[in-house]
């Protein structure tokens, strides 16, 4: 597991030094990989101690656990310095095989058991994605409803049971509509799963389940950037194909 995804799932138990010390190397992954625990505790103003701790709290066995995820995503980030095809293949081949790897078990038996499933959306991407999931879990005999406006959103809330499931899909995780329907369905017990990219974000620290999209930024020429989003969709498809996996084995 990457280590924004760490901080997203235990985000609620970091403390204020530790959102420092993120912050700090979040900004700095290309120094911090080959700091010592003494540098990086100086350039943090915290003890090394609090630098072990914080480990910790990732679920990580110390500091030297830290250094090595750091180092891997490093190395990621080297090798994606090639030419703009091969490193989308790249970043593509990566992407299948952490999705073949996570164990999507418990989504898959909440989507399965779900008495209904809502889709909401947070944009013109995120709602061909919605249609796409839509169609897909429909050949395993899965309705999903859709939404993606704000008076929708307050709509559900008179509606949506703790024997629901509400599929939240945002690129950022940060949309103001999006966060405060997560937070109004947390209050109301209701599972709910997040898509995003793979980033600290409000969304995904406040869902039940998380999913995430890794995104490749490439340059295209005249000061601009291409971003690549058929994650969503690779994410959709290998979903479908582990809820089908997990279905055939449990009726075996």
């Amino acid at each position: 597991m990457k280590l924004d995804e760490l901080v997203n799932k235990y985000y609620n138990i970091l403390n204020e030094n530790d959102i420092y010390i993120w912050n700090y190397i979040s900004k700095h992954r290309d120094v911090c990989h080959n700091l010592t625990i003494t540098e990086l505790a100086e350039k943090c103003n915290v003890s090394h101690t609090t630098i072990m701790r914080f480990s910790k709290k990732l679920s990580l066995k110390g500091f030297s656990e830290l250094k090595f995820h750091l180092k891997l995503e490093q190395e990621t980030i080297t090798q994606q310095e090639t030419e703009c095809v091969d490193t989308i293949v790249l970043s593509y081949h990566k992407f299948i095989e952490d999705m073949k790897n996570l164990n999507c078990n418990e989504i898959c038996h909440k989507i399965s058991k779900a008495k209904n499933i809502y889709i909401f959306s947070t944009g013109v991407l995120q709602s061909t994605v919605s249609i796409e999931m839509r169609r897909i879990f429909l050949n395993a005999g899965i309705a999903m409803h859709m939404f993606n406006d704000k008076h929708e959103s307050e709509m559900l809330l008179n509606v949506v049971t703790k024997d629901d499931l509400v599929i939240i899909i945002s690129l950022s995780g940060n949309s103001s509509t999006a966060v405060t329907l997560v937070q109004n369905l947390k209050m109301m017990s209701v599972p709910t799963l997040s898509i995003t990219e793979l980033s600290k974000n409000k969304l995904s620290s406040l869902s039940y389940f998380n999913l995430y999209i890794s995104t490749t930024k490439i340059s295209v020429g005249l000061g601009n950037s291409y971003t690549t989003t058929t994650m969503f969709f690779i994410l959709i498809e290998m979903l479908f194909l582990k809820f089908q996996d997990l279905e055939m084995s449990d009726l075996l």
